[in-house]
């Protein structure tokens, strides 16, 4: 491809080919749950349109991050938002930085793609090796930048923080106020990144935000999901930021994501769990052999909330979903004036 001078466009070129190698659209053939759910869709657009949507997109939200081991993630509190494309919220990640700083930190080696989109929200970017985030103080010397983009993993090395580094990067942050940004999409293909992040991010206090994708596991075609996860003191208004997107997740988007049915009641241990939940434990299994894992205890059949119990609010520490179906907890979060949230 001669002309083609980015990663982007050598992406085009080769489809213009007829051959795909777009990160965001692979083609994986479908499996047996996955064909059950896609012979599934016409219901579940009527499904969609039925259900509470607090349901919905906190049931998607669950599905995804506790089979990948954030138990701390604070699905149902309002601090994750829902996009239908991971770019579109990196894209706000992007604004939200400049509206900060005038100079973003971007992890290198990148994607082109992930410098350019802060680029045009008018930051100067600088390039931080993965190796300096590694150190024992990653931003000395870098005194300048009020934002820093990461990605964990990296992509396209692979590379993985692990917790402490994670750590010392947040507060090497944190000292300078400095805001970390943190691309974790390809998070279910390395066991060694599915600690949980978000309990080593909040004991450091650092301003942070957490970008999760649903899409790099089962993209069906753009029927896909992404997320962006902060703290309770964040400082970089990314609700406001967000008020002239699409506020919320696709409804039956949602619903695919979690791949449920919105009638059923849970699952027990042992259960088959479908969609997003199955390909968790696909990926888990690509990747256990002969390596430490960073939370064996992350389940998605036996944590994942049901649709129609408490899936809007948070699930009390040590309860199982079936502990919810029709307690005070799990009224409170479907209740009329709360459905549409």
């Amino acid at each position: 491809m001669p002309h083609a001078t980015s990663v982007t466009q050598l992406m085009h070129a080769f489809g213009a080919g007829g051959t795909n190698v777009a990160e965001g659209y692979p083609r994986f053939a479908f499996t047996p749950t996955q064909r059950a759910i896609v012979d599934r869709l016409p219901r579940m657009m009527l499904d969609s349109q039925s259900t509470p949507f607090a349901a919905l997109e906190a049931n998607a939200q669950w599905a995804l991050l506790l089979g990948l081991g954030q138990r701390t993630a604070p699905v149902g509190t309002g601090r994750i938002m829902s996009y239908y494309a991971a770019g579109v919220a990196i894209d706000l990640v992007g604004r939200v930085l400049a509206a900060r700083t005038g100079t973003v930190g971007v992890i290198h080696p990148t994607l082109d793609c992930l410098p350019a989109l802060i680029r045009s929200r008018g930051p100067r970017v600088v390039p931080i090796s993965e190796a300096r985030l590694r150190r024992r103080d990653p931003l000395a010397g870098f005194e300048a930048i009020g934002g820093l983009y990461i990605a964990n993993p990296n992509n396209p090395s692979g590379r993985v923080l692990d917790p402490e580094e994670l750590r010392r990067l947040a507060e090497s942050c944190a000292r300078r106020s400095v805001a970390l940004a943190i691309d974790a999409c390809f998070r279910a293909f390395d066991v060694e990144a599915q600690y949980d992040m978000y309990a080593v991010l909040d004991a450091t206090g650092v301003d942070y935000v957490v970008i999760e994708d649903t899409g790099k596991l089962w993209p069906l075609g753009g029927v896909r999901l992404a997320f962006l996860a902060f703290p309770e003191h964040s400082a970089l208004g990314i609700p406001e930021a967000s008020g002239d997107l699409l506020m919320n997740a696709p409804p039956f988007a949602a619903l695919v994501v979690a791949g449920r049915d919105p009638r059923t009641t849970g699952h027990e241990p042992g259960d088959s769990p479908p969609g997003i939940g199955r390909l968790v434990r696909r990926a888990r299994r690509w990747s256990l052999e002969g390596q430490h894992v960073a939370d064996p205890h992350a389940r998605w059949h036996a944590e994942h909330p049901p649709l129609g119990s408490a899936a809007a609010t948070r699930r009390p520490r040590g309860s199982r979903p079936a502990d919810l179906v029709g307690s005070p907890e799990g009224r409170r979060a479907l209740s009329p004036d709360r459905a549409g949230a």
